[in-house]
């Protein structure tokens, strides 16, 4: 039988009147010190502490009657006007207007450039794979992009990505459409100086992946 269902579950049950609050303390309201504090304050001072209280301050402050919160909030005072408290001037003052807001100094660290320095090895016995290499890297370095963004992406678990084309490419305005990232939104990239030159060499020289010479 599903949860709920069971006739002697539903006959235990009874209606609320309207405007019946069944647990008007909350639910689980237990604060046992918070209460005994409560109902204390609302008590009257017995008349000895009154008196010792007076003839400390050497004045009439409290009378017959008065409760233990009038003579706590007194002595508060009493301490924070001649005892100099600094502590009961912040209590006082934080129960009259509340806590101070903090102050915050939002401080930004200064714009700093970098400048990313490559070298290459020249070392090879091909000189024009070096280069081929180096325009490649150049490309991928100041695009910012992936290499799947250059190559295209063939791999059978993912989605397929065409390599970059020249069509793509805008060297008059110097941008670069990219058609898909990581998260599958297309998006554009502006061309450095260097990215620029790596273009020019690539469009003269040779067809790297997609980017095929007119």
């Amino acid at each position: 039988m599903p949860r709920g269902d069971n006739p002697n579950s539903r006959a235990n049950l009874k209606p609320a009147r309207r405007g019946e609050v069944r647990n008007p303390n909350g639910i689980n309201r237990r604060r046992p010190i918070t209460d005994r504090y409560a109902e204390l304050s609302d008590e009257p001072l017995p008349l000895n502490l009154i008196q010792r209280f007076n003839r400390r301050w050497k004045a009439k402050l409290l009378f017959p009657g008065d409760s233990y919160a009038r003579g706590a909030v007194m002595g508060t005072m009493m301490d924070a006007i001649f005892g100099g408290d600094v502590a009961a001037q912040k209590e006082m003052r934080e129960a009259i207007e509340g806590k101070a807001p903090q102050r915050l100094e939002l401080a930004a660290r200064p714009r700093t450039e970098v400048t990313i320095r490559v070298v290459y090895d020249r070392s090879a016995n091909n000189v024009e794979t070096v280069h081929h290499v180096m325009d490649e890297l150049d490309l991928g370095l100041h695009l910012m992009c992936r290499r799947s963004n250059l190559y295209g992406q063939y791999n059978k678990k993912r989605t397929p990505m065409e390599p970059l084309q020249w069509s793509d490419v805008n060297l008059d305005f110097r941008v670069v459409y990219f058609p898909r990232s990581k998260s599958g939104n297309p998006y554009r990239v502006p061309i450095n100086d260097s990215a620029l030159a790596a273009f020019k060499k690539l469009r003269c020289n040779r067809a790297v992946a997609g980017l095929r010479t007119a």
